[in-house]
């Protein structure tokens, strides 16, 4: 369906964000990535609002971090060597390394290994905004000090850990810009950019490559055309939509697409002489068929809520008009969709390319005229028939 941007995310797109984020804002003020990531974590991973609150109001935003006032005092981790003072925590350091998160307060690298320890001990992303173990000041610990001091036998799993929290922060911490993906036992995680059309209060169902979808606003069960106010309503008054045959035929079209990609394509492109992405256009109208089931569900719902008999009689009767041409038309591609598969599958080799091209305008044009029905259904009911 149009009129939704969103994008998702595997955990290795949102490591390479991360990463590049970091040391962008690194360079750009000159500190350490360990640094920019605490700044970027407290403005909700977004590089621009570092960039702003920087240099609009540095002093401010440093101090609200955490960091001394100026600039100048940003260094980083700080490293005392030979003999120096007693280790302000635990037992003394005298001959050895002490180590500050970058400010006056030296600790012994066996008093941070265990400050950090028990602070992901628990599985509790709360080690990211640890700050110095002196009382009262708010310093952050970064990253590299966290490697400086880490370096026994746990060391890997410790740094694992921290990352992997880092990691979540980036989507937890983004102020609602990025959510993880509701799917049971997905890893993904969606961005969501807005709507095309700059109004923001409808489509936001967002579907993750997992095949679980979603609304972004609510986070319930995708919904579309009706709002999340009327959709819990409705779920409260056990009044689901009436579409228990559309229920199985969704299941259907969900188990077609299994069986499209644990072996069909792949068949099917070895016989062709081709990569599986050539066949993208099979899969697209499976996807659009398991959409379309879906939307009717809660179209079904918007005609029984919204819309009255006697007071909406014109509404009524062009809903009914748009509803049968959507259903004529995913009826047509569902079918479309299974014959062309068994053409591919039953055609002599010598002739399979001709019967390729055919297949695929054949289930493309099919696929594109559902999309449109279901486009003008939504889009109808969404605008209450307004336009």
């Amino acid at each position: 369906m149009e009129g939704i941007r969103y994008n998702v995310l595997t955990q290795d797109d949102l490591r390479v964000r991360l990463e590049v984020d970091t040391h962008k804002v690194g360079e750009l003020l000159s500190i350490t990535p360990g640094l920019a990531a605490v700044l970027l974590r407290h403005c909700q991973w977004r590089p621009e609002r570092v960039q702003g609150a920087w240099f609009d109001n540095g002093e401010a935003f440093r101090v609200d971090v955490g960091l001394p006032s100026s600039e100048d005092d940003v260094s980083g981790p700080r490293v005392l060597t030979g003999r120096t003072p007693n280790c302000q925590c635990f037992d003394g350091s005298a001959g050895r390394p002490s180590r500050s998160s970058g400010c006056s307060h030296y600790f012994c690298d066996e008093c941070w290994r265990r400050y950090i320890r028990v602070a992901m001990d628990d599985e509790d992303p709360r080690c990211l905004p640890l700050q110095c173990p002196e009382p009262l000041c708010a310093v952050p610990v970064v990253r590299e000090l966290v490697v400086d001091v880490v370096h026994d036998a746990d060391a890997d799993t410790l740094l694992a850990q921290y990352d992997r929290f880092m990691l979540l922060s980036y989507v937890d911490d983004s102020g609602g810009r990025i959510q993880w993906c509701h799917g049971r036992g997905c890893s993904r995680a969606v961005e969501f950019l807005g709507s095309s059309d700059g109004d923001d209060s409808v489509s936001t169902d967002v579907f993750c490559e997992c095949r679980h979808g979603f609304c972004w606003t609510c986070g319930k069960e995708p919904h579309r055309p009706v709002s999340c106010d009327a959709a819990q309503a409705w779920v409260d008054e056990n009044r689901p939509p009436k579409a228990s045959l559309d229920d199985q035929l969704l299941e259907k079209a969900l188990r077609d697409m299994d069986d499209l990609k644990s072996s069909w394509l792949e068949n099917m492109a070895t016989d062709l002489g081709i990569e599986v992405t050539d066949l993208d256009f099979v899969t697209q109208a499976y996807e659009e068929i398991a959409e379309c089931r879906r939307r009717i569900r809660w179209v079904h719902a918007y005609g029984s809520y919204y819309l009255d008999p006697e007071r909406d009689r014109n509404k009524c009767e062009l809903f009914g008009c748009l509803l049968k041409e959507a259903k004529d038309s995913l009826d047509s591609l569902q079918l479309c969709a299974e014959q062309e598969r068994l053409t591919l599958c039953t055609t002599e080799v010598v002739a399979i390319a001709e019967t390729y091209s055919a297949s695929k305008k054949t289930v493309m044009d099919h696929t594109r005229e559902t999309r449109q029905h279901f486009d003008n259904l939504v889009k109808a009911a969404e605008t209450h028939f307004q336009d």
